[in-house]
């Protein structure tokens, strides 16, 4: 087949024959147990999905035939930058905001299951913007990093500061530690 009549195949869609309204990304990949995960967001309009950019998590096969796909509806607007997988938990960070408002960014960390079951979703952050960028998981404690612009630690107005984040595996037990400029606070993640 020549270039222009060949279909471009990518994550299991033939773009030659797909006809899609919205928009969709992918910021994050991981690879765990024979699986592809991604993270991003999805907003396929023409696919009966609303006009919000929702947070989505994504598993394909080997083949990158999609195995589920995960559009969380219940935290508004928001965008996943990176996906971990660990035993049989995958987690995916990124940030959730109010659409047209700036700086309303807030941290976003969530937990599903290997089915992509959604097991727990939690926000936090400042007055102004708040992303998470990337994650990482041991047996205990998911890391995070990202950034804050705004309030940082201890309340003090700054341009921008780094995010460091370790919460515990067991909800109950979450805990962060963020590190900045103004080096190292511990406090607990509000429920």
């Amino acid at each position: 087949a020549s270039p222009t009549t060949a279909p471009v195949t990518s994550f299991g869609v033939a773009f030659d024959t797909f006809n899609c309204v919205g928009g969709s990304g992918v910021m994050g990949l991981a690879v765990s147990g024979g699986f592809v995960y991604t993270a991003g967001y999805s907003q396929l309009t023409g696919q009966s999905e609303d006009n919000t950019p929702r947070p989505t998590v994504m598993k394909y096969d080997t083949a990158l035939d999609r195995v589920w796909k995960v559009r969380d509806t219940t935290v508004g607007s928001g965008i996943l930058r990176a996906v971990a997988v660990r035993g049989e938990s995958v987690y995916a960070a990124g940030y959730v905001y109010t659409p047209g408002v700036p700086g309303s960014e807030q941290y976003l960390l969530q937990k599903y299951d290997l089915d992509g079951n959604l097991v727990w979703s939690r926000t936090w952050g400042g007055a102004q913007s708040d992303v998470v960028t990337a994650v990482a998981a041991t047996p205990l404690v998911v890391y995070v990093v990202g950034y804050s612009n705004g309030a940082g630690l201890g309340g003090v107005v700054v341009q921008a500061e780094a995010l460091v984040a370790g919460v515990d595996v067991d909800p109950a037990q979450r805990r962060r530690v963020d590190a900045g400029d103004r080096g190292d606070e511990r406090d607990r993640l509000a429920d």
